[in-house]
């Protein structure tokens, strides 16, 4: 279990994070939604051990950070926003490196690495260096390095970031394998159609804070309660059906008169 309390970090004068209190479970994906300049991308760093917070507690399945940090290293799996990546080695002597540096046997780190190379069609490139890699590939690359020794805890910053659907569409049904592997992830994205997508539950953040979190129905909920409005069908729609369809897939109880939306 992942358990994050009173989080805070500035730089000077900047309050990036204003005590953020999180807890995530094993085999549970919890997205971080949020504008630019939320306080996502330095939650998940304190998160990873690459900044120091300012104040609070962080814990993963009882490890104290900092106090632990080269254990909780040995088991997390960190994916940046922008994957750096070192251009000169193929993905083989990239990954193979690092599942090195991780502790992976050499015959389970190569078998893994061919597995996931062809799981994310990069087989066919495995002799490219990685510096003629798209940002897709690269994004892919990123994802094995940090999943290869099968950690405990995953955290992503906007993983889809840039990606064409169907490389989205297969980075979300990896990370989704991952949580059924028994994995706890974090990941942040700043599109509400990605986090519905991705999320067992969503933690909105805005200048610092979370300011609700929940499962998606239950955030649904709490958007629509105790708000009321009408609304008129503009002159030509001829079936006001689809539109309540949609309404209701959001959430939003609404009745219909006429022209008239309630």
């Amino acid at each position: 279990m992942i358990r994050v309390e009173g989080l805070r970090k500035s730089f000077g004068d900047v309050r990036a994070v204003a005590g953020v209190d999180l807890e995530v479970e094993r085999g549970e994906i919890l997205v971080l939604l949020g504008q630019n300049g939320a306080g996502k991308s330095t939650t998940l760093r304190c998160l990873g051990g690459i900044l120091r917070p300012d104040g609070g507690l962080i814990e993963l399945d009882g490890l104290r950070l900092p106090e632990s940090l080269d254990s909780v290293r040995a088991r997390l799996g960190v994916v940046p926003d922008q994957a750096r990546i070192y251009g000169r080695n193929t993905a083989p002597e990239y990954l193979d490196h690092f599942g090195y540096l991780y502790g992976v046997p050499a015959p389970i780190r190569r078998r893994r690495i061919a597995t996931l190379l062809e799981r994310f069609e990069l087989a066919d490139r495995k002799n490219t260096v990685l510096a003629a890699y798209s940002r897709g590939m690269a994004q892919k690359v990123a994802l094995i390095r940090a999943t290869l020794h099968d950690p405990d805890w995953i955290f992503c910053d906007e993983p889809t970031a840039g990606l064409d659907p169907v490389a989205a569409a297969d980075m979300r049904r990896y990370l989704d394998e991952q949580k059924l592997r028994g994995a706890a992830l974090i990941v942040t994205t700043h599109v509400l159609s990605e986090a519905e997508l991705m999320a067992d539950r969503i933690a909105i953040m805005r200048s610092g804070v979370v300011v609700t979190h929940g499962a998606l129905d239950e955030l649904r909920q709490q958007a629509g309660r105790g708000r009321r409005f009408i609304a008129h069908l503009a002159r030509g729609v001829p079936d006001p059906e689809p539109v309540s369809s949609w309404l209701g897939e959001h959430a939003l109880d609404h009745s219909i008169d006429g022209d008239r939306l309630h």
